[in-house]
């Protein structure tokens, strides 16, 4: 697809070059200042379908590492943002925490848990319906503060289903 779109993005370099050398007095001025507009626009048309291809494939790819039954994650308006390890916490009777480390994969819409072997063996999916993702910048400091000592790529963050995020220190 590479290829077309260079070709498409060298019609748009022509036109423009036509229209530089057209006089504005000529009479197909007009046609070519919507051919280069036209083409402008097929150019993004495929360059958003390219990068929307690239998206649905690395969601493909992220499916084939897991085991076991699960539903097909491929959907049109699915990406994937990261991957990490993480605890999944769970409340017991009296107020005890229990936890499970997990392998989490993060899409726009989506929270998949895993199991953290190499097996990679699906144990939730999580729709995240109103939630936001913001992964922060590597380095950055996390909500804890200036003076946590902590950096973006340390911190522990969790989603709840409900959309809600929490950051601990």
């Amino acid at each position: 697809l590479i290829l077309p779109l260079r070709r498409i993005q060298e019609y748009v370099y022509q036109l423009q070059e036509l229209l530089r050398l057209t006089p504005r007095s000529h009479p197909h001025y007009h046609s070519v200042v919507a051919a280069v507009g036209k083409m402008k626009g097929v150019c993004l048309a495929v360059d958003q379908a390219r990068s929307r291809c690239q998206a649905i494939e690395g969601v493909y790819q992220v499916q084939q590492t897991f085991s076991g039954p699960c539903p097909n994650l491929v959907r049109p308006h699915r990406s994937f943002l990261c991957d990490c390890d993480v605890m999944q916490m769970s409340v017991g009777r009296g107020d005890t925490q229990q936890g499970s480390m997990r392998h989490a994969f993060l899409f726009n819409d989506a929270l998949v848990l895993t199991s953290p072997d190499n097996r990679r063996q699906v144990m939730h999916i999580l729709p995240l319906l109103h939630a936001k993702a913001d992964l922060g910048e590597p380095g950055a400091v996390t909500p804890g503060g200036p003076d946590s000592g902590q950096s973006g790529e340390d911190a522990e963050a969790t989603l709840s289903a409900g959309g809600e995020r929490d950051r601990r220190s």
